[in-house]
């Protein structure tokens, strides 16, 4: 089981700041070349083990004057190069893969990055996803997926554990939310409305840690919203997908192709 991704980004972003140190919301410019490869071989029914590697090139190109990154205060700024070489664990008993009404598929990988491997940090990195899928009545699937990413060492920010976007805790922006570690838990429930169409609802709760206080649970964060499914393509049963989802900054709109998870 051969796949990654090779590429070159060349894009503006936010930061919001970093754990419970938030900053006000400033834009920055980035170019960085991105390359993921995992190799990974069957070693029992439904179960890969394997080896994957991860390169990236962070170098900031445009910041604001007197915001966080002018004044030096976010690691791994101007530049932040990584190269980690890991092992991973992948489990897949889905009945299909773009809209699975049962099974599992988990994915677990460890990373050391290191200036052996070609980056200038050194940090290790864990991380978990894992979801269940269930047909609970005949038109209705209950989907919950469970993800944790973990940081030791001394990681750049854009390498650190994040939450928001179109897949993990929608309802706020990518990177909204950034620490060393987090741990994020998300239902769904699918049902159809009618033909190609169908709905969704869903909700989300993470907590965040840094490398001292490994998970702060008495300050979660909340997401929640609906949306609706157009089948693209009825043999794969690939789906366009319309979300809004809420957080506690307001609700944003997601429109893709296939499920967030």
């Amino acid at each position: 089981y051969l796949y990654g991704e090779i590429g070159f980004y060349r894009y503006n972003y936010f930061y919001f700041g970093i754990g419970n140190q938030p900053v006000p919301k400033e834009i920055y410019g980035v170019d960085y070349p991105r390359i993921k490869l995992n190799f990974l071989k069957k070693i029992y029914p439904h179960l890969y083990a394997g080896v994957r590697y991860q390169y990236e090139d962070y170098q900031i190109t445009q910041t604001e004057p007197t915001g966080a990154f002018a004044n030096g205060n976010v690691p791994g700024t101007p530049r932040g190069r990584t190269s980690g070489v890991g092992v991973g664990l992948f489990y897949d008993t889905r009945d299909v893969i773009f809209f699975p009404s049962k099974g599992i598929v988990a994915d677990l990988a460890y990373f050391y990055n290191a200036r052996v491997w070609g980056g200038n940090v050194r940090f290790d990195r864990f991380y978990g996803d894992i979801s269940t899928y269930r047909t609970v009545l005949p038109n209705t699937i209950l989907v919950g997926n469970l993800f944790g990413s973990f940081t030791r060492g001394n990681a750049p920010f854009s390498m650190l554990s994040e939450l928001g976007g179109a897949k993990r805790m929608r309802g706020y922006y990518q990177g909204r939310f950034r620490d060393d570690n987090v741990l994020l838990a998300q239902s769904e429930a699918r049902f159809n409305i009618f033909r190609r169409l169908g709905g969704v609802v869903f909700g989300a709760v993470a907590v965040l840690g840094n490398q001292k206080d490994i998970l702060r649970f008495n300050d979660p964060k909340y997401a929640y919203g609906a949306g609706l499914r157009f089948i693209a393509n009825r043999q794969d049963h690939l789906n366009l997908r319309f979300d809004y989802a809420l957080g506690k900054d307001g609700g944003n709109f997601y429109f893709t192709i296939g499920e967030a998870f």
